[in-house]
């Protein structure tokens, strides 16, 4: 017989110890430098023992709350609550299995739910999976075996320059219209127009500084930092832009707003943070109707826009990741490569170029 402490237990103070047996010392101590590693690789040894559905409630609470946006937690808490604990909860952590988890996916097909519904769901799970194995609650994700749902990408259209040039007309006698110009020749988000404030513009050098975006979860919304590093970056206005900035400078001093008290670019009429909802229904939404843009066509496609006018005009990509904020250029390619569709052809002439000296 051999036994190990294992840990303190926090109600009573005491230790807790495994005991193991074995036929020989030698199978005894096997065991014992067993307990001993395990020990080592498990925050708890007791969690081990858990359901899904508890070590889960841990993950939301201590992992993701303090680490994450509200929003990505928002997101995982309905995932968890909708699809994963309903069904697979009761499960205990340490015995889950590949399969199990495609009887899961397979249960959800009978449920009616869709592919982008299984898909949310299995990223939830494998995320949180991923921690316990970091953790060395468990040696493997199960959720390694499975395949990803496809799911058809939403096609986005980006605005031409003549549709561009009609949006901006339209903008112009709106308080906030200029947002609009401001956020097609940038490419930044909603939430960093509605957060940006007059000490981070300087119309004359033509720069901005994005410091801060506004994030809104279950009604209630504020400012936080971006999300990653890339996202606190410095943008350069070209004319356009900085004329928006300008007429909505003058229209902030015409409301009575100056920037020494009221520092928000885009705020709503008390001068308050303008809530990204109601923006997009009372300010968004009239003045894409008015100009017949397509209903389908976001608030956020004036992103992509960007984008595509400055992959037109042979803006390497690399450039177009650091204008847009995103963390890597992988993501950006990956978005935006299919605006490309000359790039091929191109390549090939210019390799038979190389060619072309080359004697036979």
């Amino acid at each position: 017989v051999g036994r190990v402490q294992i840990g303190v237990d926090a109600t009573t103070g005491r230790k807790k110890t495994k005991t193991v047996y074995g036929a020989t010392e030698t199978e005894v101590l096997s065991k014992v430098d067993a307990l001993r590693m395990q020990k080592g690789k498990s925050l708890d040894f007791e969690r081990q023992k858990d359901t899904l559905t508890a070590y889960l409630a841990w993950w939301l609470e201590d992992e993701v709350k303090p680490n994450r946006s509200a929003n990505t937690h928002r997101l995982y808490d309905q995932e968890m609550r909708l699809r994963i604990v309903p069904l697979i909860g009761a499960m205990k952590l340490k015995a889950i299995t590949g399969m199990d988890i495609v009887a899961w996916m397979s249960s959800m097909v009978r449920k009616k739910a869709t592919n982008n519904m299984r898909k949310r769901a299995l990223r939830t799970l494998r995320v949180a999976l991923n921690r316990a194995v970091k953790l060395r609650i468990i040696d493997i994700n199960p959720c390694d075996v499975v395949d990803m749902p496809k799911t058809p990408k939403r096609e986005v259209i980006p605005l031409e320059p003549f549709q561009c040039g009609e949006l901006f007309d339209a903008c112009n006698d709106h308080r906030l219209g200029d947002a609009m110009p401001l956020a097609a020749l940038t490419g930044l988000r909603k939430g960093e127009i509605l957060a940006l404030e007059w000490p981070a513009v300087n119309i004359a050098e033509g720069v901005l500084v994005v410091r801060r975006t506004i994030e809104e979860v279950k009604g209630r919304f504020g400012t936080k930092e971006p999300k990653s590093a890339s996202g606190r970056r410095v943008v350069t206005l070209g004319a356009i832009a900085i004329e928006a900035l300008k007429r909505r400078l003058a229209k902030a001093l015409e409301e009575g707003f100056d920037p020494s008290e009221v520092p928000l670019v885009f705020p709503n009429t008390m001068g308050r943070l303008h809530r990204p909802s109601n923006f997009h229904r009372a300010v968004w939404m009239p003045i894409r109707d008015a100009v017949g843009i397509p209903k389908g066509f976001h608030f956020h496609d004036l992103r992509h826009t960007q984008a595509s006018l400055m992959l037109a005009a042979g803006v390497p990509m690399k450039v177009v990741q650091e204008r847009l904020g995103h963390s890597s250029y992988l993501l950006t390619a990956d978005t935006y490569s299919h605006l490309l569709p000359g790039a091929q052809a191109d390549a090939a002439e210019k390799v038979d170029r190389l060619f072309a000296n080359v004697p036979n």
